[in-house]
């Protein structure tokens, strides 16, 4: 067998095509234009997956024809998305940034493993964090509600609501006994004249928080009492405090599912917070001075 001299090889032409294309080889696998760039594999996983999804959309399986239009819109899609990645269009695109931030914030959180408490460690939880479980005081009370300068008013002899209101508590209180004619008094209300077993909170969200506030003084004494008036966002209002349930806080044993859930959760909280810290320990973090904006003016 004969053997290439040396001599070929110290050819400055051989050298220079042997480099070359050692060069063109390097470059060819390490830039973004490489061939495997080009190779696009649709795997049977891909497809059962896009059949999953059209399915679960549209309550149906797809026709042959419809999962070739799946399957070109698929290869469309990851060559635009290729395509874009050469053009490094996604650099310093805010939506595109938050949403790979908020990816990794999922799986950073996958990575936490939380263990469910023993009997002791729930029941520390439970006593460190009772005012969390407390059920709120609940308010049953019927009202007749007064607009200012409304036709009900007009017929009172000062002309005002709270006036109205304040007679028509004397009135009904007279009578000892309510009967069904209250609904008819006073002024047409787009609420109810009557709730039951309301939380404060939700009776600030209909009547106003001085409304809600008029309805909690009221003594236990006056209870099933007509009083007032009381103003609301509204008016004035004419109101009977039917019951009233104090505020309880409820058994471990009665809330303990609630109570476990609440603990994992606070533990992965604290967790995904030690992650953060432990992570952007890892950066030398650089903050300018902050600019002097004393003298920008606002929008005129």
């Amino acid at each position: 067998m004969t053997r290439m001299p040396l001599k070929f090889f110290r050819d400055p032409f051989i050298q220079f095509l042997i480099l070359g294309s050692l060069v063109f080889t390097v470059f060819s696998v390490f830039t973004d234009g490489d061939s495997s760039d080009k190779n696009i594999t649709v795997s049977a996983m891909d497809i059962a997956r896009l059949h999953g999804q059209w399915s679960t959309q549209y309550a149906k399986q797809p026709t042959s024809d419809q999962l070739d239009s799946i399957i070109d819109q698929h290869i469309r899609e990851e060559i635009f998305y290729r395509e874009a990645k050469k053009l490094r269009l996604g650099e310093e695109d805010i939506i595109i940034r938050r949403r790979m931030v908020q990816k990794y914030t999922f799986l950073s959180e996958s990575l936490v493993e939380i263990i469910e408490p023993s009997g002791p460690e729930l029941e520390d939880f439970y006593a460190a964090n009772k005012q969390r479980y407390e059920i709120p005081e609940k308010l049953s009370f019927r009202h007749i509600y007064y607009s200012h300068n409304s036709v009900s008013t007009a017929q009172d002899e000062n002309n005002d609501a709270e006036s109205a209101a304040n007679n028509m508590v004397q009135s009904l209180n007279a009578l000892q006994v309510d009967t069904s004619s209250w609904r008819k008094q006073g002024d047409a209300f787009m609420l109810q004249r009557e709730y039951a077993a309301r939380e404060p909170m939700q009776i600030s969200e209909l009547f106003g928080a001085a409304f809600t506030r008029g309805l909690a003084g009221i003594s236990d004494e006056d209870i099933a009492i007509w009083v007032g008036p009381i103003r609301s966002a509204y008016g004035w209002h004419a109101v009977k405090l039917l019951s009233r349930k104090p505020p309880a806080t409820p058994l471990l044993a009665d809330i303990r599912s609630k109570v476990v859930l609440d603990y994992i959760a606070d533990k992965r909280r604290q967790a995904n917070a030690d992650y953060y810290q432990s992570v952007r320990n890892q950066y030398q973090i650089v903050i300018d001075p902050k600019p002097d904006f004393s003298d920008t003016k606002g929008d005129e």
